[in-house]
């Protein structure tokens, strides 16, 4: 993490300007990740209050992960509580790069998968809700500097040009779990909006998955096992897939752009199955680490442990990137994906990056 006095500070670009009247503003991005599309939009003076932004940033096992909201400096006193609330529930398993959790204040209701979020949940105040958005991004890549330059741009705040005068609004605590977390708090003027929600099930098109180029690209190079073959025709989603010999039928692999949380992606490969409903610890106790392309991702092997060889079985790896997340899946039959286990993790530790 570059979070340190004697880090270089980078310069970012002022992109808004004032009128005397009117003024034509453009919204900076979160500026942890891409989840908001920069946009244009004239509003009058009238328009503009005081807004207070917070950002909230946790970091575990080289990631960085953001909690951020802003409104009107009235309407944020109210839900201050609840926010902070929210933040200091945050917690992680004892497994590396885990996903992070939390306990849902009442009343907060959460938008469905979008692109460049791993969450977004929304406040029913008045006038107008609030907006928690919630990112995440590689620890090495994340600059302290440059992302105080975008929060401040999103209020109008003087830049900070050192990073003793940056830290001015920084407040060290911790979570109910003794986890470190810094809150990013300032107030200045601007227009609060908040973005429309997803469309349910939107984050499983190709182009909403928040590749910062062409989501057929894959961003890695491999070695395919002896044996396999390559698909003629790619599965829905998947921008490669092989087969490869079983017992009696064929199992396929296939590599795609992943959408949608850890938990629900295993509760989901759970029913494909025919297991059950999962708790969160049957989730936890599900995922192992795995190292696919030097990052650390998330490995389940779903079955169900009766003995019957026909019965259908899922090796799948989530191997999350900067902007975007790969599943990495081997599916069929029990003791046809058995046998090609040993080939299929060959496979992941081939995986480097382009």
């Amino acid at each position: 993490m570059r979070f340190s006095q004697d880090m270089g500070i980078r310069h970012a670009a002022m992109r808004w300007l004032i009128g005397i009247a009117v003024a034509v503003i453009t919204l900076p991005t979160l500026g942890c990740s891409r989840d908001d599309d920069i946009t244009q939009e004239t509003v009058t003076q009238q328009d503009r209050q005081q807004l207070r932004l917070r950002v909230a940033m946790i970091e575990h096992n080289d990631i960085a992960w953001f909690i951020r909201i802003e409104g009107p400096v009235a309407l944020m006193k109210q839900h201050e509580a609840g926010f902070e609330s929210f933040v200091k529930s945050s917690r992680f398993s004892d497994r590396k790069e885990t996903e992070m959790t939390w306990t849902v204040p009442a009343g907060w209701k959460e938008d469905p998968p979008s692109m460049g979020r791993f969450a977004t949940y929304r406040i029913p105040a008045k006038p107008k809700e609030l907006e928690i958005k919630i990112t995440q991004m590689s620890g090495k890549k994340f600059d302290f500097m440059s992302n105080m330059h975008r929060w401040q741009q999103a209020v109008n705040v003087p830049l900070s040009e050192k990073f003793d005068d940056a830290m001015k609004y920084v407040k060290m605590d911790k979570t109910e779990r003794g986890i470190s977390v810094k809150f990013i708090d300032m107030t200045g003027l601007g227009v609060h909006k908040v973005s429309t929600p997803a469309a349910p099930g939107a984050a499983k098109d190709r182009d909403m998955l928040g590749f910062e180029d062409d989501p057929g690209k894959l961003p890695f190079r491999y070695k395919v096992p002896d044996g396999w073959s390559k698909k003629a025709k790619l599965p829905q989603f998947s921008v490669d897939a092989y087969e490869a010999p079983g017992v009696g039928k064929s199992v396929d692999i296939t590599i795609s752009p992943a959408s949608g949380r850890l938990s629900d992606n295993v509760i989901r490969w759970r029913q494909q199955v025919g297991l059950g409903p999962a708790g969160t610890k049957e989730v936890a106790d599900s995922v192992a680490d795995v190292k696919v392309a030097d990052r650390w991702g998330y490995y389940a092997d779903i079955n169900v442990p009766d003995g019957k060889p026909d019965r259908p079985r899922i090796l799948a790896v989530i191997v999350p990137l900067e902007h975007s997340r790969w599943f990495i899946v081997m599916r069929g039959q029990h003791d046809s994906v058995g046998k090609n286990k040993q080939d299929f993790e060959a496979f992941l530790k081939s995986f480097k990056r382009l």
